[in-house]
């Protein structure tokens, strides 16, 4: 689990390096290997993209986008090529100090010149700080109705999670704000030693929009009727940035005409 000093280092890190590659491998197809792959071609056009994703839909299966229709492969610029229903054994990294390298995938193909590996395959808990026994074998801590975490919690202390980092996140920021207002209720109950209630169903899974960004001027959606709209001129421009940044008390700033594009992909008819 990383700090916030210690992210910031490591995306500048990232940012650095990615404008020196030349191919740039991408493991994991979800929602965030699939917006770097965009974000990649947008910024840096002349640098070779391979997302490879072992499923058969890009951003999980669960958001049904098929490969075809999200990415319009051979029409998409940003020399962006895409494998599904494959996978390949890497470890990120930034840089080979021996010079490019060469993967085979698992079916065979092979992913030649790779000088930069990102690893974009699954959420992470941030829960090294917590003993293993006291997480399920995902690492992540299991919480009940009340949103406390019973392998934590004592008669001396209460002890409460959301988010990510519980059994019943999804990955999603959305659910980890319903669940943080949830428990919000029981820790003022707490506070006035008043009885816990049931505030979340930990086991219903909610319906999770996907907003997916492709560079600054694409991007779709699996949200009925508006994934033109959501993908390209709600999120894409901005990444959300002007909708999340007040709610988290960030007042004061405003989106310079570079941060909103343009950008160098085309227009590309993704519907």
């Amino acid at each position: 689990g990383l700090q916030k000093l210690e992210w910031l280092e490591k995306l500048a890190e990232w940012r650095t390096a990615a404008a020196k590659a030349q191919h740039v491998l991408i493991v994991g197809g979800g929602v965030t290997g699939t917006e770097v792959a965009g974000e990649l071609a947008t910024e840096h056009p002349t640098c070779k993209v391979t997302l490879i994703h072992s499923g058969k839909y890009l951003c999980n299966e669960t958001a049904h986008f098929h490969v075809n229709t999200l990415w319009g492969l051979t029409t998409l610029p940003g020399n962006v090529e895409v494998l599904t229903e494959d996978r390949v054994e890497a470890t990120e990294a930034l840089s080979f100090p021996d010079g490019p390298r060469t993967f085979t995938t698992k079916k065979g193909a092979t992913i030649v010149d790779v000088d930069m590996v990102l690893m974009c395959a699954g959420v992470v808990p941030n829960s090294s700080f917590i003993s293993a026994e006291q997480c399920n074998e995902k690492r992540e801590l299991v919480v009940d109705e009340t949103l406390q975490v019973p392998s934590l919690t004592s008669a001396k202390c209460c002890v409460f999670a959301v988010g990510d980092v519980t059994h019943c996140g999804w990955g999603r920021a959305m659910v980890a704000d319903a669940m943080a207002k949830a428990c919000v209720v029981n820790i003022l109950k707490l506070a006035e030693d008043k009885p816990l209630t049931n505030v979340y169903n930990p086991e219903k899974k909610p319906f999770l929009p996907v907003l997916v960004s492709l560079g600054r001027t694409q991007g779709v959606a699996n949200v009925p009727f508006n994934n033109n709209f959501l993908g390209r001129w709600v999120k894409a421009p901005t990444l959300l940035a002007g909708l999340v940044w007040p709610k988290m008390g960030i007042k004061g700033f405003s989106l310079s005409a570079a941060a909103k594009g343009p950008s160098p992909l085309q227009q590309v008819d993704l519907e």
